[in-house]
């Protein structure tokens, strides 16, 4: 089976991407979260469709839901595949309200969905129907993932190392992933379920039970006929008696009725009092009301006077008073700074005035050009260095030997090194001849004539008894035994001739090998003693010596240019430096680099220190001049102010204007309360208008009045004003209540026994059914026996087929297991043994003692790779049985294998991928660089 491509129009997050896989190995490489996972799930879900196997109806895969599409749209795709030489394209939509699947030939260009009739789940199994495998067998198979291997860490745990060793022998003696012992487990949980006759809970102890129960009720039926004729009789009696206390509850409710009228005229009474109360507070409210907005008036009235006694010429608030005072400070305060910049300025134009005398040559200095001084002075300085780093590496530096002998040497070792190469070709042919002559069994060239001896034996034991009892016969064994005795004689000879043959050549071949051996000896010696001349480690050293001591050769000559161009660049800058040195200082020194640099560096500092001291009298100048110009402003602007302020209020007298300060706070404040009070004032006389207080008034008064004569007018008629009609109603409506709960009791006793004399009639009525009841309990008996027996002998009939499945699989299996473990050990283990008589034991035989051991026993790596070469024999396995190459699919199995393990792993599917496809799907790129060391093709899958 091959897959040639995928193409999702949707499955998780795989939306109208296609996929092509090629013969071999198929590389999927991408790191977590990318899509792998996805990529393999949706394959299988192409090839085998939505439906969950393994349930009669039809039922969603677990996996349906989870990748629907990210995005909305189809779901589903398309698969091409070949098998048996045709090419196949299997379309699916896994939608499952809109599912549907197409089956193309490819070859043929029809297509053939019908060939393959839909089963009860409605589903076609087009490939399970081609390849004799379910899915789930499918993916046991075939699927290999990180998860599979045993892990570190995890020993004893779920998927741990005895698990895994489980599940090895599963693979051994099953043939697949699967444990047969779980369908007997699952026919002794029926058993149990089912239960026996002591287990009540079980269908068939319950069953027991219900038959028991039956018996048992229709026994009683008897007795339920003679309790029905005695309650019938009672029944009567209290009748009668429910007949005489109905009519006394009648009197007791007319009684009732009457007192509750008499009390709902003495409540009404009392709601009329509650009335007056109520109104007479409401007139008491108004009232006051009416007091509050004259009290209102009057205050108001007050307030307006003394506004108009405090009242100042001129109203001056706080910030106003404030702002003359500070404006009459800053007034003296500029006038003083003023005089305090005028005599600075003086003194600063007679500092700037001598300083340009004194130092008028040095300011005249071009800072960029003293600057360039200084960088010459370093350069000369960092030449002479140079030069002196040159002189000594020349002086350093030797001929380290000739260009042209080592190139002599280099071609002599070249044509030793082919020399040796010959020489062991010739060594490994005359050791592969002699292997051959000593490895040629001679015993069987003797076997054949050690045959013709036991034939001459033969036919002289036969001459005897045939010389008795057949005279006639017996020269016929006789003849032979002479003929076999000349061809042993014969061939005893031809043998001795190939031995002697076989002797000399081995001879001649050794004293060969042995003369090889010297000249590789000398060949050896001779690269040696041209290695040790150069001292060189191999043939690529020496020709890097010969490649340095070119390149030292090119350096003499570079260093030797450089210092003279050095030397003619020291004395232009000399020359140049010297002439800027002369138009500053009175003397220059003799030439010395360093002198002549220091000089440079404190002329141009000392012009530094007086260029910065003249830039910071000028200045400070002028930001005296700017705060002097300043200052004047503002005091215009102050002049400016109390002009405004004088003209304004008549007056810049501080004293004065905080007197009338102090009556404008005093007039707001009145003015603040006269508002709050005229504002109180305005929503009384609003609410005294808008609810007319004095109306209300006389109203309230009206009706207080006519409350006060209809209360006279009730107590002057009343017969029993000191009765309480509540409290008797309340004593009556107590007696009734009791009276009504003996009434209720009597009927209740009435009703139960109705109820209990209906359910007779019922039970008496219900008597055959019961008996049918009976019937059907014993049948539902004999089913549930019925069932037992099948399960044990289902039972019986699974352990039999898991014995020969045991006894017929493991020896067909175990040849290919055992030798795909040979190689993925590297030899180590070759032999697998199998012991199914003591519970499915797994040795091996350990290479350096030739013991049997238990596989496990063997270390965590060992195991991992068995597992791993139990699977690829498991797919050859059924390969080889249903005449299908059946693919592999690896996802991230080899996260737990070290680097020499995933090496031979690697070297093996080489191998494998010969007549297998392999699917390889890995989060790192171990796999792609291991094949590419070992020379392995793939083909690669790109998921980005």
């Amino acid at each position: 089976m091959r897959l040639h491509r995928v193409k999702f129009r949707g499955f998780g997050r795989w939306i109208d991407r296609e996929f092509e896989f090629k013969d071999g190995i198929n590389l999927v490489e991408a790191p977590n979260e990318a899509g792998k996972s996805t990529l393999l799930t949706g394959i299988f879900a192409l090839l085998y469709g939505p439906k969950k196997e393994g349930t009669q109806i039809r039922t969603r895969a677990d996996w349906l839901e989870r990748y629907a599409p990210w995005t909305g749209g189809g779901y589903g795709g398309e698969i091409e595949y070949s098998l048996s030489g045709k090419r196949f394209r299997l379309v699916r939509n896994l939608d499952w309200k809109r599912e549907k699947e197409e089956l193309f030939d490819l070859e043929a260009e029809r297509e053939i969905t019908g060939e393959f009739p839909p089963d009860q789940r409605k589903d076609r199994q087009f490939l399970e129907r081609q390849i004799r495998l379910s899915g789930e067998s499918l993916r046991r198979i075939i699927f290999l993932t990180s998860g599979t291997l045993p892990q570190d860490g995890r020993k004893e745990k779920k998927g741990g190392d005895s698990q895994v060793l489980e599940r090895l022998k599963r693979l051994v003696v099953q043939g697949e992933d699967y444990d047969v012992n779980r369908a007997v487990r699952q026919l002794d949980a029926s058993l149990a379920e089912i239960g026996t006759a002591r287990a009540s809970t079980r269908p068939y102890g319950a069953a027991l039970a219900r038959k028991e129960q039956l018996e048992r009720e229709i026994a009683e039926m008897a007795e339920k006929r003679e309790q029905y004729v005695r309650e019938r009789e009672e029944l009567k009696k209290l009748e009668e008696q429910f007949r005489l206390i109905d009519a006394e509850k009648g009197e007791l409710e007319s009684l009732l009725t009457e007192i509750r009228e008499k009390a709902e005229r003495q409540q009404a009474t009392e709601m009329l009092h509650k009335e007056l109360q109520h109104l007479i507070m409401e007139r008491n409210n108004i009232r006051m009301k009416l007091d509050e907005h004259r009290e209102s008036c009057r205050k108001m009235e007050e307030l307006q006077v003394e506004c108009d006694r405090t009242r100042p010429p001129r109203p001056i608030y706080y910030e106003q008073y404030y702002e003359l005072a500070e404006k009459q400070r800053q007034k003296q305060a500029l006038l003083q700074q003023i005089e305090e910049f005028d005599a600075r300025l003086a003194e600063l134009d007679r500092s700037l005035e001598e300083m340009v005398q004194t130092h008028a040559k040095l300011l005249q200095m071009d800072e960029s050009r003293s600057l360039g001084v200084l960088h010459q002075l370093k350069e000369i300085r960092r030449l002479e260095e140079r030069n002196e780093e040159l002189a000594a590496m020349l002086d350093k530096s030797e001929e380290s030997g000739s260009w042209g002998e080592i190139r002599q040497d280099l071609l002599r070792l070249d044509e030793l090194q082919k020399e040796a190469k010959t020489l062991e070709q010739d060594k490994m042919r005359v050791q592969l001849r002699l292997t051959q002559l000593t490895d040629r069994p001679v015993w069987k060239w003797m076997l054949r004539s050690w045959g013709w001896l036991a034939v001459c034996v033969a036919g002289v034991i036969a001459t005897v008894p045939l010389a008795i009892w057949l005279p006639a016969v017996s020269p016929v064994p006789l003849i032979m035994a002479g003929w076999a005795g000349f061809r042993f004689h014969r061939g005893r000879m031809a043998d001795q001739v190939r031995r002697e043959q076989q002797e000399a050549e081995r001879e001649e071949l050794r004293a060969r090998l042995e003369e090889v051996c010297g000249k590789i000896s000398a060949n050896e010696a001779s690269q040696r003693e041209l290695m040790q001349r150069w001292q060189a480690e191999s043939i690529g050293h020496m020709v890097q010596k010969q490649a340095d001591i070119l390149e030292e050769m090119k350096k003499r000559e570079n260093w030797k240019r450089e210092a003279a161009e050095n030397r003619e660049a020291i004395e232009h800058l000399k020359k140049e430096a010297g002439t800027w040195l002369a138009d500053y200082l009175e003397e220059v020194p003799e030439w010395s680099a360093a002198e002549w640099l220091e000089s440079a560096r404190n002329l141009v500092t000392r012009f530094r220190q007086v260029k910065s001291e003249l830039h910071q009298f000028q200045l400070e100048r002028s930001m005296k001049r700017k705060e002097q110009e300043d200052r004047k402003r503002q005091l215009e602007s102050v002049r400016a102010f109390l002009e405004a302020w004088e003209a304004r209020f008549g007056t810049t007298d501080p004293e004065t204007a905080k007197k009338w300060m102090d009556q404008t706070e005093t007039l707001l404040k009145l003015e603040q309360k006269l508002s709050e009070e005229r504002k109180k004032f305005l929503e009384l006389e609003e609410l005294r208008r808008k609810e007319r207080w004095e109306e209300q008034e006389r109203e309230l008064e009206e009706r207080i009045l006519q409350l006060q004569s209809m209360l006279a007018d009730y107590y002057s008629g009343m017969t029993e004003p000191q009765v309480d009609w509540k409290a008797r109603l309340l004593d009556a409506e107590r007696e009734l209540s009791h009276f009504i709960e003996k009434w209720r009791e009597h009927k209740e006793t009435m009703d139960r026994l109705r109820g209990s004399i209906d359910q007779l009639e019922e039970w008496l009525e219900e008597m055959s059914i019961k008996a049918a009841e009976r019937v059907r309990a014993e049948e539902e008996i004999d089913r549930i026996r019925r069932r037992r027996n099948v399960l044990e002998i289902a039972r019986e009939a699974l352990d039999k087929a898991a014995r020969e499945v045991r006894d017929n699989i493991a020896p067909r299996l175990v040849p290919h297991a055992a030798g795909w473990i040979r190689q993925v050990t590297d030899g180590r283990y070759s032999d697998l043994l199998i012991d199914v008589k003591n519970g499915i034991r797994l040795d091996v035989f350990v290479p350096e003692t030739g013991e049997k051991k238990s596989v496990d026993r063997l270390s965590q790596g060992t195991i991992d790779q068995m597992f791993f070469a139990m699977r690829l024999s498991l797919v050859q396995f059924y390969s080889e049985h249903t005449g299908t190459r059946l693919p592999l699919f690896l996802d991230d199995c080899f996260v737990h294998f070290d680097e020499e393990r995933i090496r031979r792993a690697i070297r093996l599917l080489a191998e494998f991928s010969r007549e297998h496809q392999i699917i390889l799907c890995t989060c790192q790129n171990r796999e792609r660089r291991l094949m590419e060391e070992e020379g392995i093709r793939w083909h690669e899958v790109k998921l980005a």
